[in-house]
């Protein structure tokens, strides 16, 4: 058939991509660590390529499994951003930028063994004040302040508070303003969930 993908490879790795081809396009399952935080590119090797047209790329991360402790890092890295969301490196770590539009949200899923309650933590960064973000997973939702660190480079950790998470294979969860009237940009490095003993 025309565009019919015959391998997957993730340059810069030795790693086995793992992919499947069907009507609704080609999906790829991407490692959760990368060795560049600025670009990650595919080598996909096609036969009969003659009339293919190619679609847009949709990145979906695998879901993030816990530590050793039993907790969740929430890598902005690792993040699906919704809307106009991009990711920038400062000092050597990822962050999401350009948070200008209330509607624009990030999502991260999770793979948890067994539900339980975590202690959130954020580190954030802006110059602005009044920001609010809301935190939710299945029923659950928290919000929190957004304090102002005076520069967009100075990041701060933020104890946000506690939520529960339920068990599931891939349990969502999402990172978006509270209140799309009173926003103001930030920048969002990581958000950690910590279990609570």
């Amino acid at each position: 058939s025309t565009g019919a993908v015959t391998g997957v490879e993730l340059l810069g790795s030795r790693a086995i991509i793992k992919w499947t081809q069907d009507e609704k396009g080609l999906h790829v399952l991407l490692p959760t660590t990368f060795s560049s935080t600025l670009a990650v590119a595919l080598k996909i090797r096609v036969r009969n390529i003659e009339g293919f047209a190619p679609q847009q790329m949709v990145v979906k991360p695998a879901p993030i499994k816990a530590d050793a402790s039993g907790g969740f890092t929430l890598g902005s890295g690792m993040a699906t951003l919704d809307g106009s969301l991009n990711t920038e490196t400062r000092d050597g770590q990822v962050n999401v930028g350009f948070w200008d539009a209330p509607s624009d949200s990030l999502s991260w899923q999770l793979q948890v063994a067994k539900a339980g309650r975590y202690e959130v933590v954020g580190s954030v960064a802006t110059p602005n004040s009044g920001s609010k973000l809301l935190l939710s997973t299945g029923k659950e939702k928290l919000m929190f302040d957004i304090p102002t660190t005076g520069d967009w480079a100075k990041f701060t950790e933020v104890k946000v508070g506690q939520i529960s998470l339920e068990a599931g294979e891939k349990v969502v969860f999402k990172v978006a303003p509270a209140n799309g009237k009173d926003w103001k940009p930030i920048n969002l490095r990581w958000v950690k969930l910590r279990p609570v003993q």
